[in-house]
């Protein structure tokens, strides 16, 4: 039997894994993004703040990973073409609108070249806070309380020499929905109220098992 070459300089394998409870921002979930790739890109950041102990574990998850893969990484390349090889971060600091650090972190998930994918897996499986599937997914607006379900897939680029860790979505538990788009010029008032009442959904959210 032929020996199937690996082409990755690593042997490590990612895995599945589900994020911390977070924010979300820039949330592409209904359609997806084209401006940078025609084929489509679901895509959404997670905000956490660093210091919450389930933050924490989740980075120390995915520096292992990438961590193994940098290691492996420099034993095949050997001395030499491993010199210049980096680390890159399995996170972001958040910024604001002025560019100054919030002291939150950001993780990417991301699903690129949608429309290369046969359905069901061209699209985000999105379960509302107690597991139910949500069949008609609405926008997502920044500040939303969600949790994602991703591969965490490690990876060499060459031109760089940088190992890191990309997150790979699949799948997102909507805990608590903000509503997309800019603030209305209007606020809040007691009277009529419209039965065609926004989406929402129930605050007390159950551990994601899908």
């Amino acid at each position: 039997m032929a020996t199937i070459k690996r082409t990755n300089p690593y042997a490590v394998k990612g895995f599945t894994t589900t994020s911390p409870k977070g924010l979300s921002k820039w949330c592409k979930i209904v359609e997806p993004e084209r401006t940078f790739n025609a084929k489509g890109t679901f895509a959404t950041d997670l905000v956490c703040n660093p210091n919450e102990p389930a933050v924490q574990e989740f980075i120390a998850r995915l520096e292992t990973l990438r961590d193994i893969a940098f290691d492996e990484t420099k034993e095949t390349l050997g001395a030499v073409k491993s010199k210049d090889l980096k680390k890159r971060a399995v996170y972001q600091e958040e910024t604001d609108a002025e560019g100054n650090e919030t002291g939150n972190i950001v993780f990417k998930f991301k699903m690129n070249n949608v429309d290369d994918r046969d359905a069901p897996n061209n699209k985000i499986v999105v379960v509302d806070a107690h597991r139910n599937v949500i069949k008609q997914v609405p926008l997502v607006g920044n500040g939303s309380v969600i949790r994602c379900v991703a591969f965490a897939n490690p990876y060499f680029m060459a031109s760089t020499k940088d190992i890191g860790v990309s997150l790979l979505w699949s799948k997102m538990q909507l805990i608590t929905l903000s509503a997309f788009g800019k603030k209305d010029d209007f606020e809040d008032e007691d009277g009529f109220v419209s039965t065609d009442a926004p989406f929402s959904v129930d605050e007390d959210e159950d551990e994601i098992d899908f």
